[in-house]
């Protein structure tokens, strides 16, 4: 959903999943390989955290928490991917609290590697229910809206944030 209302703006989202780039459970951060033995994952991941102008992290809830995989790749990179940017962050669960729990540890955790959390947050309740599989919403539904004001609060995070952003790249 959220990454075709990106594309729907006419800007490029892309989508990381933790488990398509099977990092190795951390036991360096990127700063401390050689550059002869960091994981292509690694490598490639900084690029693309490098060249964006925003973040969004989705994450889901289990257990009160962020999913272990989502914590081990953000705890890879620093202030060189993520730093001066801002971040958006929506979470979900099958509960009725949408994962709230797990969006307050991300909005502790994402400042840390030097992100800026907008003070907007998703929270999708009953994700079943809330969003099909194919990331369609049902006729009706709120979250088309309160994505479009979510976007356009990042985006307007995007166009103030100093020095890292391409700024010609937001509207």
């Amino acid at each position: 959903m959220m990454t075709k209302a990106i594309d729907a703006r006419g800007k490029e989202a892309k989508l990381i999943d933790p488990a398509l780039f099977r990092l190795p459970l951390l036991d360096k951060r990127i700063f401390e390989f050689e550059d002869e033995e960091m994981p292509a994952a690694i490598s490639e991941l900084s690029e693309i955290f490098k060249r964006a102008n925003a973040f969004v992290f989705v994450t889901a809830e289990y257990n009160h928490c962020i999913p272990p995989a989502l914590k081990n790749l953000v705890d890879h990179f620093g202030t060189d991917e993520f730093g001066g940017r801002p971040a958006g962050i929506v979470s979900y669960s099958a509960s009725r609290f949408g994962g709230v729990r797990a969006a307050e540890q991300m909005r502790l955790l994402v400042p840390s590697f030097g992100a800026i959390t907008i003070p907007n947050a998703m929270s999708i309740p009953e994700v079943g229910d809330a969003i099909g599989e194919d990331g369609t919403t049902p006729h009706g539904s709120p979250w088309p809206d309160l994505t479009d004001a979510f976007l356009t609060e990042l985006f307007a995070w995007a166009r103030a944030a100093p020095g890292k952003t391409n700024h010609d790249g937001i509207d």
